[in-house]
């Protein structure tokens, strides 16, 4: 036994015993130090006696070290290195509360003594823990970092009797480990938790099925062959075989709970963030040109598909397979943390509990895989059950990847649209746009050809939007032979935002009327500063809807008029803005003030309120563009109505209107400004087809969704 000295401010002393077998006394544990007074007098009270309720310490260590396996070590830091702490029943639960796995609560006459050592894993040039083998502490590390080992020991009074202070301290250093292995997993006592605080990488291998949400989207362009038979999925799934690693900080639990049973789990450390990295397995883009995982995209978009005998060249190939990966890793990491987002508390990952009486030479293979960070071969054990797993639970947030087509209607077949295609990422939501090359080159980021410039890609989508709402319009007749649906999406992430602007964003809510001026009041933000927001809404518009945007009467097609359009889109932008901000209420202001606005249509902007310029612009620009266009539809449509050929790209008057729609429609959407209210071009839309068009939205921050409302009754809010 190892005699420990225990002091305080007050220069009293007493001693704990330790056992010479344990880590700490190994480590020749000398003598622990508290900076606070009156400390020590409390270590002869029994437990439910004593007012303790943490306290920092120094301690000292004849061998300041902790072996890691693998001839690696941890280092104890030098001076305020450790803390003890002792939970009652008026704490509630040993680690707080989670809701995806079982808690610890702290009954009556239990307490839970906890001791704290801060260290460095040390780990030596060209080493790393990687995730395999049997050595590490949940994750895979790279490189040498800090590192929090916290064990926690119950002590039950309704058990037996409650012991001393002094007593359980030393019994709780006794039973300190900074586990790394199976066999120090079996070792570890009943009714014990040992924890550790650090930063690494977590892998989980399987098929995974990836969600899409498809946009098929028509290019404004005069020369548009325009082909009604394109035919491709609008919710799809590209189902793919690989690793996904998860890189974060973590905390690891290993909770012995009884004899057999043991609660081992990987949580992400509160106000924290992670990013996945996905790799195909072998065969599935990992080697070889990477045609695997592009067929396996393609092939869920339009089935039949395959990319090679299209046409694709290796070249294109290549470039296509680096850019889904990016995007697959960029929408991995949005959909882990929107659900895994707890902001005050750490969250379950990634847990499993295991019956320890069975199975004992694979069981331990895969405790030490998963302590080196590969939580594989745990989930495959028969005598190990799922309590949660942030990778297959992800689903659940309804986080799906958005695939703009962009430009599929402008090719005779899929085939010729994937022989031409490229792919561009977008970092900032995780979305996928394929379009052609020049249409690429005019919205990637001048100096990263396959990353999407998030200003460029938004007006590029919404005058693609306008062109095809127009030719669904056109197909109102039904005799074009099939339905056009459009799908316009909206989607906000953060990964952080403060209170004020998501209260802002959130206004979108009321400019789609799918909440009221009232509740979105009450949505207000508990956290400062909410993270991992998401707001998404989705609209599907059908030729009925598509024709409300640009005729005011329907069934006489009459065009709507340019000042009845501006207005539309006054208040439209209006009901986006937050009047409790200074800047923005100047700009509503102006856009409620027929006067301020018929000046600036003279070119006469104010000084007071620079934006307002880009509000007149985007405003003007659009419902011009609408205006311009109404008519020649109307045209193209009469020409549908008149003719008697089967096939009315077989009548020359309509396909002479049609080009003439087309044209029109190439000339006006290049107007488009891309410095838009967020949110403003699908509410815009919603209001022209008098809000008659099929909607979803969803607003959720801090891992609680909030919103959720599928087809709601428009609310009558006046807008404005």
């Amino acid at each position: 036994m190892i005699d420990i000295d225990i002091t305080d401010t007050t220069s009293v002393h007493t001693e704990i015993q330790l056992d010479d077998d344990t880590q700490l006394g190994q480590s020749e544990l000398q003598s622990l130090h508290s900076g606070a007074a009156e400390i020590v007098s409390e270590f002869s009270k029994p437990l439910d006696q004593s007012k303790l309720t943490s306290t920092a310490l120094g301690a000292k260590f004849k061998s300041p070290s902790i072996p890691a396996g693998r001839n690696r070590k941890l280092t104890i830091k030098a001076e305020g290195n450790a803390a003890l702490s002792v939970l009652r029943q008026s704490d509630g639960f040993l680690f707080g509360e989670d809701p995806c796995v079982p808690s610890i609560p702290i009954g009556k006459g239990q307490y839970w003594v906890g001791f704290e050592v801060d260290t460095t894993f040390d780990i030596g040039l060209n080493q790393s823990v990687k995730l395999e083998g049997a050595s590490g502490f949940g994750v895979g590390i790279e490189a040498s970092r800090a590192a929090t080992f916290t064990s926690h020991t119950l002590f039950d009074g309704t058990t037996g009797a409650i012991p001393t202070l002094k007593d359980a301290v030393g019994k709780t250093l006794s039973n300190f480990a900074a586990v790394n292995s199976a066999r120090e997993i079996r070792n570890q006592k009943p009714g014990t938790a040992q924890q550790s605080d650090i930063s690494g990488k977590i892998k989980l291998t399987g098929s995974y099925s990836f969600p899409f949400a498809a946009n098929k989207l028509s290019l404004a362009s005069a020369k548009l062959p325009f082909n009604y038979a394109i035919t491709v999925q609008p919710q799809l799934e590209a189902k793919v075989s690989g690793a996904i690693e998860v890189t974060g900080d973590y905390i690891v639990r290993s909770y012995r709970k009884n004899e057999r049973e043991l609660e081992l789990g990987v949580y992400k450390k509160r106000g924290t963030e992670l990013s996945a990295s996905f790799t195909a397995a072998a065969g599935l883009g990992a080697s070889g040109d990477g045609t695997d995982l592009i067929s396996e995209f393609f092939g869920a978009v339009a089935p039949g598909i395959n990319p090679k005998a299209a046409g694709l060249s290796d070249q294109d190939a290549k470039a296509i397979q680096k850019t889904l990966n990016d995007c697959l890793d960029r929408s991995l990491s949005i959909s882990l943390n929107l659900s895994c987002s707890a902001a005050f508390r750490h969250e379950s990952a990634v847990v499993y509990r295991v019956d320890l009486a069975g199975n004992q030479s694979e069981t331990d293979a895969a405790i030490d895989a998963a302590l080196s960070g590969d939580w594989t071969p745990i989930s495959k054990l028969s005598n190990a059950t799922q309590l949660r797993n942030v990778v297959t639970d992800s689903r659940e947030q309804k986080h799906s990847i958005t695939v703009n087509l962009l430009g599929i209607y402008n090719y005779e077949s899929v085939a010729d649209f994937v022989q031409a295609c490229t792919v561009v990422h977008s970092p900032e939501d995780g979305s996928i746009t394929v379009c052609d090359k020049e249409t690429a080159s005019r919205i990637s980021v001048a100096s990263t050809p396959y990353v999407a410039d998030a200003n460029r890609l938004r007006a590029a989508i919404s005058e693609a939007t306008l062109a095809t709402m127009t030719y669904a319009a056109m197909n109102g007749t039904g005799k074009l032979g099939a339905t056009i649906k459009v799908t316009q999406s909206f989607l906000l992430y953060k990964s952080k935002l403060d209170a004020k602007s998501l209260h802002k964003d959130l206004l979108v809510g009321i400019a789609l009327r799918v909440i009221s001026p009232e509740e979105w009041q009450k949505l207000i933000a508990t956290n400062a500063a909410p993270r991992h927001v998401r707001i998404a809404a989705q609209a599907i518009f059908e030729a009925d809807a598509a024709q409300r945007l640009f005729f005011s009467d329907v069934a006489a097609r009459s065009p709507r008029k340019l000042e009845e359009l501006k207005q539309v889109g006054r208040n439209t932008l209006s009901s986006l803005l937050d009047r409790t901000d200074p800047a923005d209420d100047r700009r509503w202001r102006i856009l409620n003030d027929p006067n301020a606005w018929a000046q600036m249509d003279k070119q006469q902007f104010p000084h007071d309120s620079p934006a307002s310029y880009s509000d007149w612009y985007d405003v003007t620009f659009w419902a011009e563009a609408v205006s311009k266009v109404a008519p020649l539809l109307k045209d193209a449509l009469q020409a549908v109505d008149q003719t008697t050929a089967a096939d009315p790209t077989t009548d020359s008057n309509f396909m002479k209107k049609r080009a003439a729609l087309a044209s029109a429609l190439a000339a006006v959407t290049r107007n488009s400004h891309a410095a838009f209210e967020v949110g403003w071009p699908i509410s815009v839309m919603c209001a022209l087809s008098g809000f008659s068009e099929k909607l979803t939205f969803q607003a959720a921050w801090d891992g609680k969704t909030y919103l959720d409302k599928t087809n709601p009754q428009a609310l009558s809010h006046a807008q404005g």
